[in-house]
């Protein structure tokens, strides 16, 4: 499962109007270490290709001693974008997916 935020959501972390943030990928503690949280973050960008027309951009969020989630972020296509920001748990990375590199034709987006 996966949250995502809108509009000014994106904003504390110096995202724009057209940036998605992703603020939470949640895995049942049963399917963990089965690849199922790679294969839910594959499926972000096209999701929020159908469902955000206006997005042109993913970005998220990760503490700087989670590296098993970094390292997941990377297979699955983001990048750390290189600002840094203070969190409740220490040093926090940014890093985006743009979706100007996954085309997804969408009838109900009109541009």
């Amino acid at each position: 499962m996966f949250c995502l935020h809108v509009f000014d959501g994106s904003k504390t972390f110096g995202g724009k109007q057209s940036d998605v943030l992703l603020k939470a990928l949640s895995i049942d503690d049963s399917y963990k270490r089965l690849g199922m949280a790679l294969a839910a973050m594959n499926q972000v960008p096209s999701y929020v290709r159908k469902k955000f027309c206006f997005a042109t951009r993913i970005i998220l969020v990760v503490n700087h001693a989670n590296f098993a989630a970094q390292a997941l972020y990377r297979r699955a296509g983001y990048r750390d974008i290189g600002p840094r920001r203070q969190g409740k748990s220490g040093t926090q990375f940014i890093y985006e997916f743009t979706l100007k590199e996954f085309k997804v034709l969408d009838a109900d987006c009109s541009r």
